[in-house]
């Protein structure tokens, strides 16, 4: 979407809540919300701290301002900025959760957001709201796309299991929960008494939170332990689908690198070879990985030899700078090329699914070489570092 135009704004009103752009009142000092260029449809909280007024060759008007985290941007033009509105509605131990604005599709939406504190700024959830007046989530969109590329992994089962969905289901690492409740509430629709679909987090807190502000469906097995030894000790094979989504807080590590162990990733996928080849069923695991820039430049690519060392058929959805990470066990079948065309293809053929996963959907159209690629082509021959 083109800052430029104002007029590529909808309004959004909602019960006691008007979100619009920002028409008058720019002054040195004022709070404003900014949609960064370069960046994701999400508004940050600002000041602004300078105006820049040219009028060669033409009139311009644009701003500097200096964000929450300290980071300043100048050059921002008026159409990029909305009046403050940022809500904190829940301040605790781990966790901080916000109520924002985001783009979606033109529209400036309300957007249930949670940052860890020792993260700040930085979201492990979007969500869309229905309703201010209660916690029910629209989950007809995910606003952030390593949220949509995460749920994917239904499409990668779709097409390796005979266009069938999975029946049992575990995120770990569940933060709001966005996943799992658009997967439960929309995706499956009509068919989620199909769906069994469990949940396992550390922190009492995340759970609570996610019970309390997103809207997370009551009938999810929520289970708190920590994941590796989830991992390790439960009956883990009788999942379909696994889902990794953790972080460690204090190092920005996504996931942490006790997770990258193949034997690990590649136990909740382990079967009978012979059973597999028969039933066609092809477990896959999903993994979000971060390359922080400073401090682990390489860990994205680590994480890639990873799961090309686990899975015979792994892929992954690139972004910057999440990498989203797809690994099935194809048995005797052995490795299986799955073009982007076939992956859009299956992703439009889960219905649900696509309308909630547009920023894939363009991608995969747009882009497909450089965003759909096999994880060896990221891995890197390096031992993990203790």
């Amino acid at each position: 979407m083109n800052m430029d135009d104002d007029s590529e704004y909808r309004e959004l009103v909602l019960p006691r809540v008007k979100i619009r752009p920002f028409r008058k009142g720019f002054r040195i000092g004022s709070r404003v919300e900014v949609r960064p260029r370069n960046e994701d449809e999400l508004f940050y909280p600002a000041m602004i701290i300078s105006r820049e007024i040219k009028t060669e060759p033409t009139f311009s008007k644009t701003f500097t301002v200096i964000y929450d985290d300290g980071d300043v941007e100048s050059g921002l033009k008026q159409s990029s900025m909305i009046r403050y509105w940022r809500r904190r509605l829940y301040h605790g131990e781990e966790t901080l959760i916000d109520e924002g604005a985001i783009v979606v599709n033109g529209v400036i939406r309300r957007v249930r957001l949670l940052h860890f504190q020792g993260s700040i700024g930085i979201y492990q959830t979007g969500l869309l709201m229905a309703s201010q007046a209660i916690n029910v989530a629209d989950c007809s969109i995910l606003p952030f796309e390593v949220n949509q590329a995460m749920i994917c992994g239904l499409a990668m089962y779709y097409g390796l299991n005979r266009k069938t969905l999975p029946r049992k289901v575990c995120c770990i690492g569940l933060g709001g929960g966005a996943v799992p409740t658009c997967m439960f509430r929309h995706v499956y629709g009509s068919r989620v008494n199909d769906l069994e679909l469990w949940a396992v987090d550390l922190s009492g807190e995340v759970i609570a939170v996610a019970k309390q502000f997103f809207d997370l469906p009551t009938s999810f097995r929520v289970v708190q332990a920590d994941g590796v030894e989830f991992l390790r000790t439960s009956s883990v094979e009788a999942f379909d689908l696994i889902i990794l989504d953790i972080a460690d807080v204090s190092d920005r590590f996504l996931p942490p690198k006790e997770f990258l162990d193949p034997s690990l990733l590649r136990r909740p996928c382990s079967h009978d070879d012979v059973a597999a080849f028969f039933s066609r069923k092809h477990p896959v695991l999903v993994m979000n990985a971060l390359r922080e820039r400073d401090s682990a430049p390489f860990h994205v690519n680590i994480a890639a030899a990873a799961m090309s060392e686990a899975f015979p058929t792994s892929y992954c959805m690139t972004g910057d700078p999440n990498c989203v990470f797809m690994g099935a066990n194809t048995g005797r079948a052995g490795s299986v090329t799955v073009h982007p065309e076939e992956m859009l293809e299956w992703i439009q053929g889960i219905p649900g699914l696509s309308s909630c996963v547009p920023g894939v959907i363009r991608d995969l159209s747009q882009k497909p070489r450089s965003f759909w690629r096999k994880a060896s082509s990221l891995a890197i021959t390096q031992h993990l570092q203790d």
